[in-house]
């Protein structure tokens, strides 16, 4: 797909500035690549075709915990990555939340003021892609639930 070909393009060009920056000697500059780097570009390119780190899976599980948060009516932003923001609004049931889930083994990460705006405070879902679905719907159940209780969503 086009984002894949520009993921893989900005990686490339990344790869290479981080040679030419280190001063490593591999290679003089960006027209003029050494079989040792090539070789490593070809590898790099190689495992993200394959997708050995299991990205596609990660992305779909991703999707899934975000179309179950969202239905349930959670602002949970745009990220387009694997790290899921769940807008609280409020402090102090911020921190209670966080707090409930921990104690029912669902772990998340806060944010809050200073990194945010105090209203702006969110609870942070980082997916893996080793949780299985039914992990992903219990975690799910749990936060919904702890949602309507505290009334962040009806």
């Amino acid at each position: 797909s086009s984002s894949t070909s520009l993921f893989l393009t900005v990686s490339l060009f990344l790869v290479i500035s981080i040679l030419l920056k280190s001063g490593n000697t591999v290679c003089n500059n960006v027209s003029s690549i050494s079989f040792d780097v090539d070789g490593f570009v070809v590898e790099v390119f190689d495992l993200f075709e394959k997708d050995n780190a299991g990205r596609l899976e990660l992305m779909q599980k991703t999707q899934y915990l975000k179309k179950k948060l969202q239905n349930a009516g959670f602002n949970i932003g745009s990220s387009q990555s694997a790290i899921v923001p769940v807008m609280i609004y409020d402090e102090k049931k911020l921190f209670r939340l966080y707090q409930e889930l921990r104690l029912q083994g669902v772990y998340v990460n806060i944010v809050t003021y200073p990194a945010v705006r105090r209203k702006e405070c969110r609870l942070r879902l980082c997916m893996m892609k080793d949780l299985t679905y039914k992990d992903i719907d219990k975690a799910c159940q749990i936060i919904i639930a702890k949602g309507l209780e505290y009334g962040i969503i009806n």
